[in-house]
């Protein structure tokens, strides 16, 4: 990050309840970020091995403090290190892994805000569909630059 360049997000809470469920996601990314659930094929919840299986072998993989960070162009992936590990977050900078709705690195704060139903601000930061962000539940973070564009995307869910 720059020096003196503030981090501002648009946030979107899925609540566990209302997190579809449902089989793996087959062996090839679909380059589309599905709040609350996954972005490029990757969801919330698999295993490294299924995780490598969707993307393929990694450019980097990195393990501290009981983190691994598993990264490839434009996407990483974050999960809990050690045997049944699970898959805790998906960052995407890739421009063309995009929300259903075309949302992705590159649109810019009004056509974010266009798309979240009810959103709720916080000061500069953070826009939420939901009250409150406890454990366990799921959420998607668009990351701001300067120019007040997205230039990140996180999904993923709040360990605690």
């Amino acid at each position: 990050m720059e020096p003196n360049v503030q981090s501002r997000g648009i946030a979107v809470i899925a609540h566990r309840t209302d997190v579809p469920r449902g089989p793996g996601i087959p062996g090839s990314p679909d380059h589309l970020i599905r709040p609350g659930i996954g972005a490029g094929g990757v969801r919330i919840g698999m295993t490294e091995g299924q995780t490598l299986r969707v993307l393929g072998a990694p450019d980097a993989r990195d393990e501290h403090d009981g983190v691994v960070t598993i990264t490839w162009a434009g996407i990483a992936v974050r999960s809990i290190a050690g045997p049944g590990g699970r898959v805790t977050e998906v960052l995407v900078t890739d421009r063309g892994i995009r929300t259903a709705d075309g949302i992705g690195v590159g649109s810019t704060v009004a056509e974010v805000k266009a798309t979240v139903r009810n959103p709720e601000c916080e000061p500069g930061r953070i826009i939420r569909l939901a009250d409150t962000a406890l454990p366990g539940d799921r959420v998607t973070t668009f990351r701001l630059g300067r120019g007040r564009t997205v230039t990140a995307i996180e999904v993923g869910r709040i360990l605690g």
